[in-house]
């Protein structure tokens, strides 16, 4: 009688974890991004579909960067730590090995991204430089619950434009992410070395840049910068920014 008990729990038991993993795996991710303030986090979509297993949003954003149509997966684990951890993946035919961006979102009390690779539209101005897109490779920022920056890692390349002749940065700029008092950090320098960008990001969205242009002295260079807001710094032109993302 005992053992026919026991084999009539264990089975309840199963049942009610099986019905469980259903109702977990069946979970809409809409709700499941809501849930985790994915939106104060930066990530947006025109449209959100699928579960929490097998996400799609359309026309996605993560701040300023565009990750187009992408296919998502949340860790239902993560959440118990106030944390939800989501994969994304966008795959490109065009791109080399068929790969596209990829990476891991982290929303709620520790928030940020890991493994992040590929690269990303932007479009965002600075003045009068476009930042028309970054690639990363390994990318890391985690922020902890009061904003610190706790981890920063891996190697970003901007590709910028400017309606300056003289200023031409074929090879992009390149630097690699650090914490620094706190925020996520990273100077962005040309192959020339003599332009550099610095930006910094709090664990509240906040951002910082600076812009330096080194040993300017031709006078339609002195010009062109200030006219973009630049302005003198040494023998160098300096722009600065802020926004919030």
């Amino acid at each position: 009688m005992i053992t026919r008990k026991r084999a009539m729990m264990r089975a309840g038991t199963r049942a009610a974890i099986f019905a469980l993993a259903v109702v977990v795996a069946s979970f809409p991710m809409r709700l499941a991004l809501d849930m985790g303030d994915a939106a104060k986090a930066g990530l947006t979509a025109r449209a959100v579909s699928g579960s929490i297993w097998s996400g799609h949003m359309a026309a996605a954003k993560w701040g300023p960067l565009d990750l187009g149509n992408v296919d998502l997966a949340l860790s239902p684990a993560s959440l118990l730590g106030g944390t939800a951890a989501m994969s994304f993946r966008r795959v490109d035919s065009l791109a080399p090995n068929g790969l596209g961006v990829s990476g891991v979102l982290f929303t709620g009390a520790n928030k940020g991204w890991r493994d992040v690779n590929g690269r990303f539209d932007v479009g965002m101005r600075l003045g009068g430089l476009t930042i028309a897109y970054v690639d990363m490779r390994d990318a890391a920022v985690r922020f902890n619950s009061l904003g610190q920056c706790t981890e920063a890692a891996g190697q970003v390349q901007a590709a910028l434009t400017a309606p300056i002749g003289g200023l031409t940065l074929p090879q992009g700029m390149s630097g690699t992410l650090r914490c620094m008092n706190g925020q996520a950090h990273i100077a962005l320098t040309s192959q020339s070395g003599m332009e550099v960008l610095e930006a910094e990001l709090s664990g509240k969205g906040a951002w910082k840049a600076r812009f330096l242009v080194k040993q300017v002295a031709e006078p339609a260079m002195v010009n062109a910068l200030s006219a973009m807001g630049f302005r003198p710094h040494g023998d160098a032109y300096l722009l600065n920014a802020s926004g919030q993302l």
